[in-house]
């Protein structure tokens, strides 16, 4: 009765990392920490979006998830001009 409505997905916001922290493995052990509480919690879940240029944090994703799933673009127009 009470696991009918449970939520299947979840998403993280943001994991930050204080400068100097930066390449001592403090964001993959966050990461996997997350991951040990939810492993068998949730069927889905996804990250915030990553720009392009932010190699570490790409690489974070990719070590836990093998694959970029969504990709967002951004366009720029200036409206004054029309």
């Amino acid at each position: 009765l009470f696991k009918k409505n449970t939520m299947k997905n979840f998403k993280i916001n943001a994991i930050g990392v204080l400068p100097e922290f930066w390449h001592s493995g403090a964001t993959t052990g966050l990461v996997y920490e997350v991951y040990k509480q939810i492993k068998n919690r949730y069927s889905y879940g996804e990250s915030n979006f990553i720009w392009d240029n932010n190699l570490s944090s790409v690489g974070t994703s990719m070590r836990f998830t093998g694959k970029k799933f969504k990709r967002y673009v951004l366009f720029e127009k200036n409206l004054a001009k029309i």
